[in-house]
C-alpha cells in the first residue's frame, strides 16, 4: 500500500520488478496452498497400499511443480530483482547499493541451495514409494 501511496506504482523500471517479484511470489504461495490442501486429502485411514498408491500420485505432482514451474518462478523473481537494481543505483547510496546486491544474490544461492535440498528428499520419498507395491 506504500508503493502505492507514494505513487512509485506508475509503470517504470521499479514497478515493472518489483510486480514480477510479486507475482511470483503470490504463484509460488498459491502452489504452496494447493499442495497442501492435496496433502490433507490423502486419506491416511486406507489401506498401506492404497495410503502409498495417493501418496506416489501427489509426490508426482509435486515433481511436476519442482521441475517445471519452479524454476521458471524461481528466475523470473530474479529477474524481477535484477530490473529493481538500476533504480535502486539512481537512487540510493553506493554502500546502500552495494550491500543490495551482495545480499541479495547471496540470499539467491543460499535460497537455492535449500530448494535443491528440499526437492532432492522429496525425490527420494517418490523413489521409495515407487518400491511399495
Amino acid at each position: 500500500s506504500y508503493f502505492v501511496w507514494v505513487g512509485a506504482h506508475k509503470l517504470n523500471k521499479f514497478s515493472f520488478g518489483l510486480g514480477i517479484m510479486m507475482l511470483m511470489l503470490l504463484a509460488r504461495i498459491a502452489l504452496e496452498v494447493i499442495s497442501i490442501s492435496k496433502f490433507r486429502n490423502i486419506k491416511p485411514d486406507n489401506t498401506l497400499l492404497s495410503y502409498a498408491v495417493q501418496l506416489k500420485k501427489f509426490y508426482n505432482w509435486r515433481k511436476k511443480i519442482h521441475f517445471i514451474l519452479t524454476p521458471i518462478i524461481y528466475i523470473l523473481y530474479i529477474s524481477g530483482f535484477t530490473i529493481l537494481l538500476p533504480p535502486f543505483k539512481a537512487n540510493l547510496s553506493s554502500g546502500f547499493y552495494l550491500y543490495i546486491v551482495i545480499s541479495g544474490f547471496t540470499f539467491f544461492i543460499v535460497f537455492g541451495i535449500f530448494m535443491i535440498k528440499r526437492i532432492r528428499k522429496e525425490i527420494k520419498l517418490l523413489e521409495f514409494l515407487k518400491t511399495v507395491n
